[in-house]
């Protein structure tokens, strides 16, 4: 659901899945000093509880660890198509790469290059 700010701009609502407490914290550092972009929380990396979150706080992107152990990436992947205006970004620490939800990589040549992939 995107929110509006001052003068009619919007808010992104960004929901970050991570593993790793401090990738997780540093995106959500990176990401909150953003007016355009509110982050709505990090979220443990159980399926289950991931497709609840979804559901119940409606994020416009969804930042989701290469890395993370789901249980059924196929599934959880076909859950998230079913919501058309959802924006998901594959986040990958071990590579300066950011993989877009379909499939398209990007080399990142500075942190703040999410913020374009965010807003495209």
């Amino acid at each position: 659901m995107l929110r509006s700010i001052s003068k009619g701009a919007i808010v992104l609502r960004v929901l970050i899945v991570e593993n790793q407490l401090l990738l997780g914290a540093g995106l959500q550092k990176l990401l909150s000093d953003q007016a355009d972009l509110e982050v709505i929380g990090i979220s443990p990396c159980s399926q289950l509880k991931l497709v609840q979150e979804i559901r119940q706080i409606q994020p416009d992107v969804v930042f989701l660890d290469n890395d993370s152990h789901l249980t059924d990436a196929i599934d959880l992947l076909n859950f998230l198509e079913k919501i058309p205006r959802l924006r998901v970004i594959v986040v990958s620490a071990d590579h300066d790469r950011v993989q877009i939800y379909n499939k398209h990589q990007i080399q990142l040549s500075h942190p703040t290059d999410l913020f374009k992939i965010i807003r495209e």
